[in-house]
């Protein structure tokens, strides 16, 4: 799935659908086309979008779902978990990384699943940076496979969620 303004709705049409009391916001650049019609972040969140930034730590958002935007100079504590579907390298690599490191009393840690790129590609785009760059190694399939049947023991999304779920992450 391209993260993109489509797929901040989609995000938002799933919480939806599975009556999730928090909600997506979208964070894009411009305008775009989706269902047949433009839309801009505005359109989307239902307010300007100079206020995303002050909106993400209010009730009920907890998702913000960017294409190409907050990589630089914003300082959010309260981003926790990033998901990567896009190929980072070098000073841009590091600028979307690290919009995590901010901290928070009640942040003990982050977590980067990135569909994308590599430990030693981003391990290069930190290197000019730091004297030791220390990434954890790549995740165990295995844990994957365990998440996977904790998730579905815990009925989490429906079989038919699940199945559909493969088609909707091609880009």
């Amino acid at each position: 799935m391209r993260w993109s303004s489509t797929s901040g709705t989609a995000i938002r049409d799933y919480l939806a659908e599975r009556k999730s009391p928090y909600s997506a916001i979208v964070a894009f650049s411009g305008e775009h086309e989706y269902g047949g019609q433009t839309v801009t972040e505005a359109s989307l969140n239902g307010f300007p979008s100079s206020q995303i930034a002050d909106r993400i730590r209010e009730d009920p958002y907890r998702f913000l779902v960017c294409a190409d935007k907050f990589q630089t100079g914003y300082d959010e504590p309260l981003l926790h978990t990033m998901y990567v579907d896009k190929p980072l390298s070098g000073v841009r690599a590091v600028q979307t990384l690290s919009r995590l490191n901010r901290a928070h009393p009640k942040k003990h840690d982050v977590f980067v699943l990135d569909f994308q790129n590599d430990a030693d590609t981003i391990r290069k785009a930190f290197e000019p940076y730091y004297r030791t760059t220390i990434l954890a190694d790549e995740t165990d399939p295995d844990k994957l496979h365990d998440l996977k049947a904790d998730l579905d023991g815990a009925q989490v999304y429906s079989p038919e969620a699940g199945a559909a779920l493969p088609g909707r992450c091609r880009p």
